[in-house]
């Protein structure tokens, strides 16, 4: 036991050794001296579109846009835009025809979302295309959040569509953000394509009604989907400008 504790002692003194010598002579020596693509000081206009996943009852198409202002390579700051065009799933529809309909008093949808956003950039790399072309990129990761215009399909009123007006919303994003080109005079501006998943989350309070009739059929209140939590889970695209 002791030469165990003594073997696992002299690694790690070892280990602390390296790390030592490796900092002094490597301190003013970074993984990557110069970026092909850097991103501070620069502003970028997006533009793009997507679809939404994870719902089995509505799906919404997305359209939209952001500005963001790069103050650092690490870092953006900005905000977004999006209008989303809502239809029911070919379940929902199915449901319908069998006079049923979702274990839930209403079918929540965006019409638009707009707010501010955190973007940070923790990854940089490149790859190349059957080795005669190479792309760099950048891989990121966003916070914020804003408001939402929402709007429900009453189920307990044949389906008739009300308005919530505006609610707030947060979202997250992650993605990848390749660029494909330089241009100007300098080199200085790029076009890049973003591909990324977000995720939107949102509260609305529940129709009471629906839920107390549901008890007095005899429903416990935890068997029934009433969560006033909702999400909008989308795959985006956008075309970029960075100048």
């Amino acid at each position: 036991m002791k030469r165990f504790y003594l073997a696992g002692l002299l690694i790690v003194l070892m280990m602390f050794l390296s790390l030592s010598l490796y900092g002094s002579e490597n301190e003013s020596i970074r993984a990557l001296q110069k970026k092909a693509y850097p991103l501070d000081m620069k502003f970028e206009l997006s533009l793009g579109g997507g679809m939404s996943i994870a719902d089995r009852y509505t799906q919404s198409i997305p359209a939209g846009g952001e500005i963001l202002f790069h103050p650092f390579d690490f870092l953006s700051i900005g905000g977004f835009f999006l209008y989303t065009k809502s239809s029911e799933t070919n379940l929902s529809k199915e449901l319908k025809k069998q006079s049923l309909s979702a274990d839930e008093p209403e079918r929540t949808r965006t019409k638009w979302l707009g707010g501010g956003e955190i973007v940070l950039y923790p990854i940089y790399g490149k790859f190349s295309l059957f080795s005669e072309i190479a792309f760099n990129y950048h891989i990121y990761l966003s916070g914020g959040g804003g408001v939402a215009n929402i709007i429900v399909d009453d189920y307990t009123q044949n389906n008739a569509e009300k308005s919530y007006g505006t609610k707030p919303v947060y979202t997250f994003a992650g993605g990848v953000q390749t660029h494909l080109l330089r241009f100007g005079a300098n080199k200085n501006k790029y076009i890049d394509l973003k591909i990324e998943g977000r995720y939107f989350g949102y509260t609305v309070d529940a129709n009471k009604d629906w839920l107390n009739s549901e008890i007095d059929k005899g429903r416990t209140a935890d068997s029934i989907s009433n969560s006033s939590q909702h999400r909008l889970v989308l795959s985006m695209a956008y075309l970029s400008i960075l100048f």
